[in-house]
């Protein structure tokens, strides 16, 4: 047995006082106050140097923060359709083939265009070939 394995042996062993755990809950309150207490008294480049890092540590714990409330949160799916979209079995017949007319015509263009060698897609409309 290595020799610095003494101490976690004996907690394996017997385990830990019965009041560990209180102690350390209060040990960890009491340290919030003396770091404000240092933080209060440190002068010079050790204040300086504690108030970045506590500072660092607060912006931190902000993103943290906020990262949680933004995955608790419900996001709805948004998959593109418009607010205001009118669903089929809605429209009248006359409007559903005016749809048609309209996807119908967008893609024959599409494959004229493409059967012409042209580039379609969204490389296409930024160089301006559908514009």
């Amino acid at each position: 047995m290595p020799q610095n394995e003494h101490i976690e042996l004996h907690r394996k062993r017997y385990g830990r006082q019965l009041d560990h755990g209180t102690k350390k809950r209060k040990k960890e309150a009491r340290e919030v106050h003396k770091r404000a207490e240092y933080a209060k008294k440190a002068l010079g480049r050790k204040g300086k140097m504690f108030a970045k890092k506590r500072h660092q540590e607060k912006a931190m714990m902000k993103k943290t923060i906020a990262m949680h409330e933004e995955k608790e949160q419900k996001h709805k799916a948004d998959d593109g359709a418009p607010q205001n979209a009118v669903p089929a079995y809605l429209l009248e017949r006359d409007q559903v083939r005016q749809a048609a007319a309209v996807v119908m015509g967008t893609n024959s263009l599409i494959f004229h265009l493409r059967a012409n060698g042209m580039q379609t897609g969204s490389h296409a409309t930024s160089v301006g070939v559908l514009h």
